[in-house]
């Protein structure tokens, strides 16, 4: 799949996970505030706590997605734009992507919240 983000160059990605504003909501229900593209609770749950490390030893590497802007994601010929992204995760063929419009307490804050919800998820996929 091909992920652009607002002002940045393309990247081909395996996973990508795109949050809204909806993450920070108390409710644990978190559908439509989590896309999932490509990847299962699993995969998922593996990138979160590897982003968590990462962030909490280089959040300089962490990239900007702007105030504005619309994040594209195209799989399997489709198109689809997502207008209200503030928050990235991706992984690649020998990369990773983490991109926040949001400080960086509550991107820490957004991390713990999206790893909860992927625990959810693979709980829910075991037998």
């Amino acid at each position: 799949m091909k992920l652009q983000l607002p002002g940045k160059a393309k990247y081909e990605a395996e996973i990508a996970v795109l949050c809204n504003r909806g993450i920070f909501s108390d409710h644990p229900d978190k559908i439509g505030a989590v896309r999932i593209y490509g990847g299962d609770g699993r995969a998922v749950l593996s990138m979160v706590e590897q982003a968590r490390m990462l962030f909490d030893e280089y959040p300089e590497d962490c990239v900007s997605l702007g105030t504005a802007g619309v994040v594209v994601v195209e799989e399997n010929g489709r198109k689809s734009q997502v207008a209200d992204a503030i928050f990235c995760l991706a992984k690649g063929d020998g990369f990773s992507l983490l991109a926040t419009s949001v400080d960086p307490d509550a991107t820490r804050d957004l991390l713990g919240r999206l790893q909860r919800y992927a625990t959810r998820l693979v709980r829910i996929d075991v037998p």
